[in-house]
């Protein structure tokens, strides 16, 4: 018997936000102890927030209210951006690190706009 689902862990939005996460935490095991509470920090809850909210707003039934997750998912991702730069210039991560991660927030926040954008459009 397989596992059972909820409907948002389907989306593929979701899913790569997740891995997004988990390469998140996983970069950021590298860095040093006395970044526990500075960039490691930040880094990781910036990262789980996208899921956390993609997860609210999916079971939202209330437009203004998905709308309002999704956003906060996006802004999320955008927070990360610094935080990875700021992180290659302390070199915890080198440029190529940074760039991985880069894109992978570039497509997060395309992938999110469309979401966006389909819940704009709904009547």
């Amino acid at each position: 018997m397989s596992e059972q689902q909820f409907i948002f862990e389907k989306f593929d939005v979701y899913q790569k936000s997740i891995d997004f996460t988990n390469g998140m935490y996983n970069l950021t095991k590298k860095y040093p102890k006395s970044e526990q509470f500075g960039l490691i920090s930040q880094l990781r809850r910036a990262s789980m927030s996208i899921s956390f909210n993609l997860a609210e707003g999916f079971c939202n039934h209330y437009k203004n209210e998905k709308l309002h997750y999704y956003r906060i998912a996006k802004g999320s991702v955008h927070e990360c951006i610094p935080g990875l730069k700021l992180s290659e210039l302390q070199k915890f991560i080198d440029n190529k690190e940074r760039k991985k991660m880069y894109d992978e927030c570039f497509e997060l926040s395309r992938m999110i706009s469309g979401l966006i954008k389909s819940v704009e459009n709904r009547d």
